[in-house]
């Protein structure tokens, strides 16, 4: 979806897909568009996927005393 967002209505900065907050000019656009494509997986997502496939392991096993309602 970013990169529909990026070329499909430039007016509006949806997903951040053009800069966080409003559109930035450090780098060019395609670049930045590349580096968030590879960044937020990495940063945000991955991370996100292990600790909830920790804490969910960790809920789940024989010993933990949580509340289940079945």
């Amino acid at each position: 979806m970013v990169p529909i967002n990026y070329f499909w209505r430039p007016e509006f900065n949806v997903n951040w897909a053009r800069g966080p907050w409003r559109e930035q000019h450090i780098v060019p656009g395609w670049l930045y568009v590349t580096a968030y494509l590879i960044a937020v997986p990495l940063l945000v997502y991955w991370p996100t996927h292990f600790a909830l496939q920790w804490w969910t392991a960790r809920r789940d096993s024989p010993g933990s005393t949580h509340l289940c309602f079945h």
